[in-house]
């Protein structure tokens, strides 16, 4: 009896250790902990990208030009677009030497659809051949924006008329020693449909001896010829470049015609 009244208790003591160690081995076992189950989450605070500009989307482009003869009108011709409901001003410019610029109109523009613009221009007759631009500067919702043309244009490329001749020009001289002489060279014009006996007066900007020197010349009608004349230096002469001037009649009451040459002097 007494041997299993000892067991009992030595049972006993064993499930009462084993229960305490239980309790303190609960310090090391992992712990799960669930946050949030049942409230409110944390926004997102993380900015998000701005996406780029669209780039795609032209509000104004060109799409052709007449081929326009000087003195005559063309037509420019432009796709304008927008995102919204919108009514631009347009402004076409030219060529800056054109009259009638710059031109100026409105439009209703549909939103997300193409709307074509025709605008009338004029070429001005003293246009020579070429290619010109033009710009198409429009209103949009985003502010100014510009488009670039251009137009082919056939002008009056005839070469103008020559000048008409000098009655007198000079067209060159020798160089010579301060002591000798050398010669000048003039040409000189009839502008005349008629004989004419031309007169002519060679002066020097220097107290040179001899000077002016004078003389005549006949010509035919509209004739051009050249005309030599010497040209005595004194050997007190100062070298280099020393001025002359030359001036000549001319016909028909008109009045005398002139040119300054020169004539290189050394020592």
């Amino acid at each position: 009896m007494r041997s299993r009244l000892w067991i009992a208790l030595a049972l006993s003591t064993l499930v009462v250790g084993l229960g305490a160690c239980s309790k303190q081995d609960l310090g090391v076992e992992p712990r799960v902990t669930i946050r949030g189950f049942g409230g409110a989450a944390k926004p997102d605070t993380t900015p998000k990208p701005t996406p780029p500009p669209d780039t795609t989307f032209v509000p104004a482009e060109f799409v052709s030009a007449d081929s326009t003869q000087a003195g005559a009108s063309g037509v420019s011709r432009w796709l304008l677009r927008t995102k919204k409901a919108f009514t631009t001003t347009w402004t076409l410019t030219g060529d800056p030497s054109w009259p009638g610029f710059p031109i100026q109109g409105t439009l209703k523009l549909t939103p997300n659809k193409a709307v074509s613009l025709s605008v009338p221009f004029l070429v001005p007759s003293s246009a020579i051949s070429g290619i010109y631009p033009l710009q198409l500067q429009v209103t949009s919702t985003n502010g100014l924006y510009t488009a670039f043309g251009q137009v082919r244009v056939f002008g009056n490329d005839s070469v103008p008329p020559p000048p008409p001749q000098p009655a007198v020009e000079f067209t060159g001289s020798d160089s010579v020693m301060a002591g000798t002489s050398g010669n000048t060279y003039w040409r000189v014009t009839n502008e005349s449909g008629h004989n004419f006996t031309m007169d002519w007066t060679l002066t020097a900007r220097y107290a040179w001896p001899g000077f002016p020197l004078q003389g005549s010349v006949a010509l035919g009608p509209n004739e051009s010829r050249q005309l030599i004349v010497a040209v005595p230096v004194p050997d007190t002469a100062a070298a280099g470049p020393r001025m002359l001037d030359m001036q000549v009649t001319r016909p028909d009451g008109l009045p005398n015609g002139a040119s300054t040459g020169w004539i290189f002097i050394f020592h």
